[in-house]
């Protein structure tokens, strides 16, 4: 058998790598390579190397010869080739191309000797990535006893006056300030800040690089008589600022029993997410604007101050509420409402200029409103009509999908 043959039986399947893959990923070679092999491979997350410890390794003659015991430097080293495994996999990095660097070490600790004979087991799991940097931890396991660990996660800044639930848990670099209460079940991702004084009762999940300001709510128990306390949940995605005072709900078993925001939105004081809302990505929801229990709320839509949205409603991607708005009913995407009770009052071309919009393209949406909102024929007649004219029109057909969909609440139409 050709030793080509070989490694192709080696590489069986996509969670483990035997030496030959080991070899086209790193660039050590004897006596300086340290895994021998890694099994349970999860791409961006996590792996498993695998040294068998002899008697022949070339430092044992120099290391406590009498007494031989693998220097801790070398173990770190061995945990560091593993990482570079995963990310050289995870990346398909060329190692002709593409040296992987060792760059820090943090919270190293070595509990036993390592001695010939033994099997050093390395689990390494990403703690964080940002394009082509990761952060691992990693443990040396030998007979299933920890032996060393390294990598652990920096600790979060918890002012003293906080109250934080022992089952609370923190990414890296969060920030919880004074008089902040975190209550069981929360996740805070890495480089969040709580400022001081908010208050996240349980069940809530917030991702990375989040700020929230004073006195804000966050996973408040339902505002519904159904509610009998499961553990239903507030799951809020990265990058976004809540402000002063808003006050954000859990879902319930009778919605989706969970209340969902997206990434970059700006909720502004005083707001309300009720329950089992789902609110997109790059909402902006300004001061006191108000969304009721199990309404949706597509990407880039703007609620004015003081606006409201009725349970179950609908606003579409790129809305306008304007504000004070009491919305009823359901808003196109890219559609503006105004008063109270709010009427369609055009398209939020405003918006959509500001979101890089071509001239074509809100000509199409123009002429497709005017044809929806005609006098002319039967409100069905002109959807169909529509769709027709503007098959191939991405945005006009996000239009018609949105008022044919079978919806609790009926749409906003223009005033008589």
């Amino acid at each position: 058998m050709k030793a080509s043959d070989l490694t192709e039986q080696q590489n069986t399947t996509d969670d483990v790598i035997e030496i030959g893959e080991i070899l086209r990923r790193l660039p050590h070679r004897y006596p300086f390579l340290l895994v021998d092999r890694a099994v349970d491979y999860v791409a961006n997350q996590s792996i498993r190397g695998i040294k068998n410890v002899t008697i022949n390794e070339p430092f044992f003659p120099g290391h406590f010869p009498e007494a031989p015991v693998m220097p801790g430097v070398l173990q770190i080293e061995a945990l560091a080739q593993v990482g570079a495994l995963l990310m050289s996999k995870t990346l398909e990095a060329d190692i002709s191309k593409h040296l992987i660097l060792f760059m820090s070490v943090e919270n190293a600790r070595f509990k036993r000797p390592v001695m010939p004979g033994d099997v050093m087991e390395m689990p390494v799991e990403v703690l964080f990535q940002r394009r082509n940097i990761f952060k691992f931890r990693g443990r040396v396991e030998v007979r299933g006893q920890l032996v060393t660990e390294s990598g652990s996660p920096v600790s979060a800044k918890i002012h003293p006056t906080a109250v934080v639930d022992k089952s609370a848990e923190f990414g890296e670099d969060v920030e919880i300030g004074p008089g902040c209460v975190i209550g069981p079940h929360v996740k805070l991702g890495a480089r969040t800040r709580l400022i001081a004084h908010v208050f996240i009762e349980c069940h809530t999940e917030i991702g990375v690089d989040n700020t929230v300001f004073p006195f804000a709510g966050l996973g408040g128990t339902p505002q519904d008589l159904s509610y009998k306390g499961e553990p239903t949940k507030l799951v809020i995605g990265d990058n976004n600022v809540i402000r002063e005072h808003a006050t954000l709900a859990r879902g319930t078993v009778r919605g989706r029993a969970v209340t969902t925001i997206g990434n970059d939105c700006l909720i502004m004081g005083n707001c309300h997410v009720a329950h089992d809302c789902d609110v997109g990505n790059n909402v902006i929801m300004a001061q006191t604007a108000t969304i009721g229990g199990h309404v949706k709320v597509g990407d880039f839509a703007f609620l004015g101050g003081l606006s409201g949205v009725h349970q179950h409603g609908r606003v579409g991607r790129h809305a306008f509420v304007g504000a004070s708005a009491l919305m009823t009913t359901d808003l196109i995407p890219f559609g503006s409402a105004i008063g109270n009770h709010a009427h369609l009052a055009g398209l939020n071309v405003v918006g959509l200029k500001r979101r890089s919009f071509t001239r074509e393209q809100i000509h199409d949406l123009r002429a497709a409103y005017r044809l929806l909102f005609a006098e002319e024929g039967t409100f069905q007649e002109r959807i169909e009509d529509c769709a027709q004219l503007y098959a191939e029109n991405k945005h006009v057909m996000e239009m018609v999908a949105f008022v044919r969909a079978d919806a609790a609440r009926p749409l906003c139409m223009p005033r008589d």
